[in-house]
């Protein structure tokens, strides 16, 4: 099976039927909707978000009439499906194969981790190829914007070897953290004077896998290095300027950042409203976007405590996380947004 395939059966049993495969598809694209994203934390499953930027509907739609043919999976309705006893037996057997992407956090990393290494790419090439005297050599990255970079913070000739010695040793740091084969990956990537680095596709040839699963362990790579240099970032002080320019506060849509920052300035729901011109129901899916992100924004500012034990307590004694199921359980004036509230502030736990 192929590693898609065995992702999407991986998602299709955490949403258990509760969400479309609309959802999923949503979510590995990586679209910032404010459901997309509140289901990737209520499912545990955020960090898997961005993670197939390439995927076509049809891919999707081919890998799921694949489950199906076998059984895996059943269709509960026009757009949902769960997952069968066998398709149970067979995640739980051949689920160490994509044991990788637990390393993914696509989410915090989505668009740091792919200028990081473009970045990372073309300064070692320009420094092995300075070094062999090769002074005109075709840059592997073809970015603008990253040449203009790396041009930019290329050291002088002077400080070249110090800055090649201290590159060195806080790569080693990275990749001693990782399996030969992890390890092996992410050098066979780069390119040197001599080298240039190779594709998925050649990977995928030499170690026996689909080109899906390189890329995604190749990712899972730059995540995790990424997050060790966030983690111990007085160990790695010259990787950390690869990305030290690059916006990583809260992680919202660009409609919601406005709606937050007016929320800041004590504006209430109906009054932002009017203000952006949006209807109140657009503006609740914001917030229920904030409280995901922002920590310290209290559910009691939209929603009595009293409520939030009694959906909470509801939530807790149901296996079904639909809204509307919820709903019916929970009294006529608790309203879907204060459910949505609460699920979002749950699912983070």
């Amino acid at each position: 099976m192929s590693t898609i395939t065995l992702i999407l059966l991986y998602l299709l049993s955490l949403f258990n039927g509760e969400r479309t495969i609309s959802g999923i598809y949503h979510l590995l694209k990586g679209k910032r909707s404010s459901q997309t994203i509140q289901d990737g934390h209520l499912y545990q499953c955020l960090f898997l978000f961005g993670i197939l930027p390439r995927l076509t509907r049809e891919d999707l739609d081919q890998k799921l009439a694949e489950l199906l043919i076998n059984h895996y999976i059943k269709q509960e309705s026009d757009l949902t499906y769960k997952i069968t006893k066998k398709g149970e037996e067979f995640l739980n057997r051949d689920f160490k194969e994509i044991s990788y992407i637990f390393y993914l956090n696509g989410w915090k990393h989505k668009g740091v981790a792919s200028l990081f290494w473009s970045r990372l790419v073309l300064t070692i090439q320009s420094l092995s190829s300075l070094e062999a005297k090769a002074h005109h050599f075709f840059p592997v990255i073809k970015d603008e914007q990253v040449k203009g970079w790396v041009k930019k913070h290329f050291p002088k000739q002077v400080n070249r070897k110090q800055f090649s010695s201290r590159l060195y040793k806080e790569l080693m740091l990275l990749l001693c953290k990782l399996s030969k084969e992890e390890a092996e990956i992410c050098t066979y990537k780069l390119s040197g004077s001599h080298r240039i680095g190779l594709t998925n596709e050649q990977l995928a040839l030499m170690y026996e896998k689909d080109k899906e699963a390189i890329f995604l362990i190749h990712l899972s790579i730059v995540h995790r290095m990424l997050d060790e240099m966030e983690l111990k970032s007085d160990q790695f002080p010259l990787l950390n300027t690869f990305i030290s320019d690059m916006n990583r506060s809260l992680q919202m849509t660009n409609s919601t950042r406005q709606t937050y920052f007016l929320m800041k300035r004590g504006l209430s729901l109906e009054e932002i409203a009017i203000q952006r011109n949006l209807k109140v129901n657009t503006i609740e899916d914001h917030i229920v976007e904030i409280m995901l992100e922002d920590k310290s924004l209290e559910l009691t500012s939209f929603i009595e405590a009293e409520e939030v034990e009694l959906i909470s307590e509801v939530i807790a004694n149901s296996t079904n996380k639909k809204l509307s199921h919820l709903k019916m359980q929970l009294p006529p004036d608790i309203s879907f947004f204060k459910i949505r509230l609460v699920l979002a502030r749950l699912g983070e736990q």
